[in-house]
């Protein structure tokens, strides 16, 4: 895990009052927030896989996730079990994405 990581999630879900996930360029899930608001089964699923299952990788990527360069509205899909969440690109050293759920 990149040192300071989990502070910056649990600082950032404190003050956005929400959920907070922070995944790798693939989706793999490097850090997450304690649950603050509604969980839905996708994020429950990415944190017990450490991974955003396929189905609802492919969909996310095809909304062009990985090019943002800025906040990114993505809306619910009820077949994935997700809610609607906003993706906003962290980009450091390492390449980053994360979602507020």
């Amino acid at each position: 895990m990149i040192p300071g990581l989990q502070q910056v999630v649990d600082s950032l879900s404190a003050r956005l009052e929400r959920s907070v996930t922070i995944d790798d360029t693939r989706l793999n899930v490097l850090a997450y927030s304690i649950v603050n608001g509604q969980v839905d089964p996708m994020r429950t699923d990415a944190i017990l896989h450490r991974a955003t299952p396929t189905a609802s990788a492919e969909w996310l990527f095809s909304l062009g996730i990985t090019r943002a360069t800025g906040p990114v509205r993505l809306p619910g899909r009820p077949e994935f079990g997700q809610l609607p969440r906003v993706c906003v690109p962290v980009r450091t050293g390492r390449s980053c994405s994360a979602t507020s759920g």
